[in-house]
C-alpha cells in the first residue's frame, strides 16, 4: 500500500457543506503566451510559451525520443521539469491536437503563479495518450480530453473547476490520481469502456460525475468530504449491454454519498461472484445498505487498518442476534420458571 493511503484515513474525521450544481463545458481552448513563463530544472530546451502540437510534424520540434509508434511511441519525459506560468483564461499548458501518433508525458509539473486561478493544465484533442507522473497545480482545470485510447496514472491535481473533464472519450483509463479541491473532481460525457480504479478524489463538490456514459467500472477509489456528491451518474445510456460495476470504494462523508438519475439503472454497487461490495462511513454496521430506492449495495465493506484496506462486514453482527435472541431468552427463561414454580414450589407450599 502506498505512502499516499496512509494519510487518507485521517480525512474521514472532517465534515464539509457546500453543494454546486452542474457545470458547462471547460473553458481554455484558445492559445495565448502568457506573459512570463519559466522552466526549473530543464534537461533540455523548452521555449518560452505553451507547448502547442497541432500536427505530427510539430512533434519533432524539441528533441523527444521515439517515432511515435505503438512499440516506440514518442517519450514526453520532463525529468521532473517545472514549467511555470503567469496563466490568463486562455492559457494552456500543453495542448495536443490532430496527432496520429502515440504519445506519452511524463515527469512534469505545470504550475500557474498568477495569483488568479485561470487556464489549463493540458488539453488532449487526440487518440493514444498516456499522462503519467504529471503535478498540475493552482490552475483552473486540470486536464481536459476528447479522444480514444486515453489513460492518467499516477497524477496529482489542484484545480478548481475540473480536475479531469473528459468528452465522447473511448476506452479511457484513470488510475493512482489523486484530485483534490475541484468542482468537479472527475467529469465524463457520452464516454464509452472507462475504468476509474485507485484514486483519491477529495474535499471538492462532486468527486466523480458521469452523464450518457456505457460500459464502465469505478473501482477502488477514495471518495472523501466533497461537498456534493461523491458519486453522481446522470443517465445511463441504455445501449449498455453490461452491467456497470461499482465495488470496493471508500464513501466517506460526502453531503450525499452516491446518486444515481437515470431511467436505466444498469449499475451494481457490489460484485456476486466475490461477494464485494463498498464501505460507507454512513453505514449501520449490519445487513445490506441502501444507496437510494431500488439501489442496495448487497455486501458493504468494512475498513481493516490505517492504509484502508477492505474486507467483507459481517452481515449479521452479534448486536443483531442479540435483538432477535434476547427476547426469545426472556420468554424461554419465564416459561422454565412458571414450570418450576408449578411443580416444584407451589407443591412444597401447599
Amino acid at each position: 500500500m502506498s505512502r499516499r493511503k496512509l494519510s487518507k484515513i485521517t480525512l474521514i474525521l472532517l465534515v464539509s457543506a457546500v453543494f454546486i450544481g452542474i457545470a458547462a463545458t471547460p473553458s481554455g481552448s484558445k492559445q495565448n503566451v502568457p506573459p512570463s513563463y519559466t522552466v526549473k530544472s530543464s534537461a533540455f530546451a523548452i521555449p518560452n510559451g505553451p507547448l502547442i502540437f497541432m500536427n505530427d510534424s510539430d512533434l519533432t520540434k524539441y528533441g523527444f525520443s521515439g517515432n511515435g509508434s505503438v512499440d516506440n511511441p514518442y517519450l514526453f519525459d520532463f525529468h521532473n521539469t517545472t514549467l511555470e506560468y503567469a496563466f490568463n483564461s486562455t492559457t494552456t499548458g500543453i495542448h495536443i491536437e490532430n496527432i496520429t501518433k502515440h504519445i506519452i508525458i511524463r515527469n512534469v509539473t505545470i504550475s500557474n503563479n498568477n495569483s488568479e486561478v485561470l487556464g489549463t493544465g493540458i488539453r488532449i484533442l487526440a487518440d493514444n495518450i498516456v499522462i503519467e507522473n504529471v503535478t498540475i497545480q493552482n490552475t483552473l482545470n486540470g486536464i481536459l480530453m476528447e479522444g480514444e485510447n486515453l489513460h492518467i496514472n499516477e497524477t496529482t491535481l489542484n484545480s478548481d473547476n475540473f480536475g479531469i473533464w473528459s468528452k465522447g472519450c473511448n476506452n479511457f483509463n484513470i488510475t493512482s490520481t489523486t484530485i483534490t479541491g475541484a468542482s468537479y473532481g472527475a467529469y465524463f460525457l457520452n464516454c464509452n469502456n472507462t475504468l476509474i480504479n485507485d484514486n483519491i478524489i477529495q474535499n471538492g463538490v462532486n468527486g466523480i460525475q458521469m452523464y450518457g456514459c456505457i460500459n464502465f467500472r469505478i473501482e477502488n477509489n477514495w471518495l472523501i468530504q466533497n461537498a456534493g456528491k461523491g458519486l453522481f451518474i446522470i443517465e445511463i445510456s441504455p445501449k449498455s449491454g453490461s452491467l456497470n460495476y461499482i465495488t470496493r470504494n471508500r464513501f466517506i462523508l460526502n453531503e450525499e454519498q452516491a446518486l444515481i438519475m437515470s431511467d436505466d439503472l444498469n449499475v451494481q454497487f457490489y460484485d456476486e461472484s466475490t461477494k464485494e461490495g463498498n464501505y460507507w462511513s454512513d453505514w449501520r454496521g449490519w445487513g445490506k445498505h441502501k444507496v437510494q430506492k431500488d439501489i442496495f449495495d448487497l455486501y458493504p465493506m468494512k475498513i481493516i487498518n490505517t492504509e484502508g484496506d477492505l474486507e467483507l462486514a459481517s452481515q449479521f453482527p452479534f448486536k443483531f442476534w442479540f435483538w432477535i435472541f434476547a427476547p426469545t431468552l426472556v420468554v424461554l427463561g419465564g416459561f422454565v420458571y412458571f414450570v418450576y414454580w408449578k411443580l416444584i414450589i407451589q407443591p412444597t407450599k401447599q
